[in-house]
This record gives C-alpha cells, structure tokens and sequence, in this order.
C-alpha cells in the first residue's frame, strides 16, 4: 500500500477541517466522526471548488459561514453547495432528527420563532456584506 501525495493529505486535512467549521456553524457542536469522513468523501463528488471563493481562508479566519452564505447564495454558490451536502448528510442520521423536525404543536412559539428569523436573516446579510468588504475571500 502506498501513501497518498502530500497534496492529498493536505487536502484531506483542509476538507476535515472545513466539516468541522461547517458543522459547528450549523449544529453549534463537534462533527462525528462519520459524518466528517462522509462530507470528505462526498466531497468530489457533489461540489466543483473553482468559485473565486476562498473557502480556506474563510475557515482559517473562522467566519460567520451563514452569513457569507446568504450575501454569497446566488451569484457564486460552491459555499451554499457545501451546506447543502453537509445538511443532507446529517439529515441521514438519527440523532439529527430532533434538530430538524419540529412534531409539537405550538403555533405561538411558531409565529415568534418566524419573526425571529426574519430578523436574523437581516442582520446576516448585512453581517455577510461586511466580512465581504473586510476580508475578501471573494
């Protein structure tokens, strides 16, 4: 058996790294291990790295990834791509159903959780069109 090139290694390490930051912006937790590897794997395959994003510098800084996603979404998405497999592989697992299906019925809860978000989203985009101007990783 031989070992892969250092470039290969490298990339393995940027791309574990990458999941965790991912990760930790959307679940607020550590990644396990089985998703890591399965965001690395999946990797190749769902998501074309040349978007003029600098995704590495992004993760090295330790920016708000949801709101470089937002301001980011329609004209270069290898960012939202990236979340996108990262979240369709956690739906897979179990333990993420609490975290993404809601079965209680509270509608007042409901209404203030969506006020909540609208915003949110508002103060992302403006969060995300500062770290743009401030750090261009674009």
């Amino acid at each position: 058996m031989t070992l892969p090139p250092a470039s290969e290694i490298r990339r393995d390490r940027e791309l574990r790294e990458e999941a965790r930051h991912l990760h930790a912006a959307l679940f607020q937790e550590e990644i396990p291990a089985e998703l890591e590897e399965g965001y690395v794997r999946a990797h190749d395959y769902y998501c074309q790295e040349p978007d003029g994003i600098d995704i590495t510098a992004i993760v090295a800084r330790k920016l708000d990834v949801e709101a470089l996603e937002l301001v980011l979404r329609r004209k270069r998405p290898a960012l939202t791509r990236k979340l996108r497999m990262l979240l369709y592989l956690a739906e897979a697992r179990p333990s993420y159903y609490p975290r993404l299906v809601n079965e209680t019925d509270r509608p007042v809860r409901a209404w203030l959780s969506l006020g909540g978000a609208v915003l949110r989203t508002g103060f992302k985009y403006v969060q995300g069109r500062l770290l743009l101007r401030r750090h261009r990783v674009v």
